[in-house]
């Protein structure tokens, strides 16, 4: 993916990683994970490391009903709809790939001193994917 830094997984204090979460990457890596799921690169890549078969089992997987939302948590991914796919991490990071246009968002927010979810809102996805709409009419 040419990752200009080394990423750092979380590990509980026995030393066991956390495979579910806790990678942290530079933002810039984090986009170019993000351009391994759009068309050009599967091409590029000629399907080797994501193939157009596995993102269509992304967005075909079944959402989990649940009291917040029905959250797509197939294959790790908060969010895989409409051409869009988001997944949101602790303390605001977020990643949203519309692979068949070639977008790709890597977003840092903040961890607060409660180390809370500070997610980013529906509404901040909500307009994001209105202004990519929009960018096509």
């Amino acid at each position: 993916m040419g990752a200009s830094s080394d990423a750092y997984m979380c590990l509980s204090e026995k030393g066991i990683p956390w495979p579910h979460g806790g990678l942290s990457a530079t933002l810039r890596d984090l986009a170019r994970f993000g351009m391994l799921y759009t068309r050009s690169e599967i091409l590029a890549q000629k399907q080797s490391i994501i193939s157009f078969a596995q993102l269509k089992e992304i967005f075909d997987a079944p959402a989990i009903d649940n009291p917040i939302a029905p959250f797509k948590w197939g294959y790790q991914w908060d969010l895989a709809s409409d051409g869009i796919m988001v997944k949101g991490g602790f303390g605001g990071q977020i990643l949203l790939i519309n692979p068949e246009k070639e977008i790709v968002i890597a977003y840092f927010n903040y961890v607060d001193k409660d180390w809370g979810m500070n997610l980013v809102s529906d509404n901040a996805i909500s307009e994001i994917i209105k202004a990519i709409d929009i960018k096509e009419k």
